[in-house]
């Protein structure tokens, strides 16, 4: 089992706003996310290279991130 990177707590009021609702959920960094790549490669002409680093998949077709970086949409390594 591996522990979180942290915890993320979001405060909601109730409908009422006499409570306030703490939700949380864990943190995953970028650099454990299933959806970086560290070296993005692209085949040009026919030749494997590395055309970027420290990409995120899941962002329309790749964009660039920082390994310690986290988002919403963070899915830890299987």
């Amino acid at each position: 089992m591996n522990l979180p990177d942290g915890w993320i707590f979001r405060l909601e009021p109730d409908r009422k706003g006499v409570k306030i609702i703490v939700n949380e959920s864990e943190l995953v960094l970028c650099k454990h996310c299933k959806h970086f790549e560290l070296d993005h490669f692209d085949n040009v002409n026919g030749i494997p290279l590395i055309t970027a680093h420290e990409i995120c998949a899941k962002w329309g077709e790749g964009c660039k991130t920082d390994s310690n970086g986290f988002c919403f949409m963070g899915e830890e390594n299987e």
